[in-house]
């Protein structure tokens, strides 16, 4: 009885989703990015690749201890998987049209995934307690945490774009109203500049022909020699002040870390996870073939 109860209020949910999305006033804006974005689509891609665990591990649960199918094994985690793409979509345009009052209804979506979650833990750990070996409970727990942090990144939006609580809001950038700005890569949501999206016009122009300066239209800010520039002489400025009390001379190295070191902490942080990503196909392998 619990798990079609689970089921029915993925369904619920996807469907709140659902209507909303397609009753919402179509007045479209420039894409703004909202505070937590980044976050929120990192959350929900591991929400992602979770759901897809609960999914394979229902799958071969019902294939190997039961001898007549048991669609709730399987049912729950595919319409959460349905509905996190409804999110995400509906998140996308909430950014795009710049209706920040559209996440009323993505805290209605979190609050019940989160209590949906909370009572399968509650049942799972009156009959397993708190056994981590065992993937269902696992997975349960994980979903809860996601989902509760999905839930602040939305109550936060609340707070800062509706409310306007200890939140300025920073401006348009003003290039973007340039109809010759044609790189805005750095102005599409995450999964755009992840898999460089907004670029692809670009990819295909290059594939047809070579392409000149011209086919790039105007440039922006940080694109240019000058921005670049500044950039570096402000963090010279900041290294030569810190050591000028120690008569010491400016290091380069800590100018160019100061300047460039976010960009380099992301890289070497997103090399490490795929260095270490190298490792599942012949772990993968391996536990196969034993």
């Amino acid at each position: 009885m619990y798990t079609w109860i689970v089921d029915r209020r993925n369904v619920h949910n996807t469907l709140y989703i659902r209507v909303l999305y397609s009753s919402t006033v179509s007045h479209l804006t420039n894409y703004r990015a909202i505070p937590g974005h980044n976050v929120k689509w990192i959350l929900s891609i591991v929400i992602w690749l979770v759901l897809l665990c609960c999914l394979g591990e229902g799958v071969l649960t019902d294939l190997t201890r039961n001898p007549v199918t048991q669609p709730h094994l399987y049912i729950p985690p595919t319409v959460a998987l349905t509905s996190m793409i409804i999110t995400l979509t509906y998140y996308h345009h909430m950014e795009y049209w710049d209706v920040p009052r559209m996440s009323w209804l993505l805290v209605i979506y979190w609050a019940f995934s989160l209590v949906g979650e909370a009572m399968k833990l509650s049942n799972l750990y009156s009959q397993f307690g708190l056994d981590i070996t065992i993937l269902r409970l696992l997975n349960t727990l994980l979903l809860a945490l996601l989902y509760a942090s999905c839930l602040l990144i939305e109550l936060n939006v609340i707070r800062t774009m509706v409310f306007g609580w200890c939140y300025s809001r920073p401006r348009y950038p003003s290039e973007l109203n340039n109809p010759d700005m044609l790189l805005s890569h750095k102005y599409t949501n995450f999964a755009s500049r992840s898999l460089f999206y907004s670029l692809k016009w670009l990819l295909k122009l290059g594939y047809q022909k070579p392409l000149e300066m011209s086919d790039l239209g105007c440039l922006p800010q940080e694109f240019h020699c000058k921005y670049q520039y500044h950039v570096f002489e402000k963090a010279y400025e900041a290294e030569k002040k810190k050591v000028q009390s120690n008569n010491k001379k400016p290091s380069l190295w800590k100018t160019y870390l100061r300047a460039c070191g976010d960009s380099l902490l992301r890289c070497t942080i997103l090399k490490f996870i795929a260095d270490l990503l190298n490792f599942i196909p012949p772990l993968a392998i391996g536990g196969i073939v034993a």
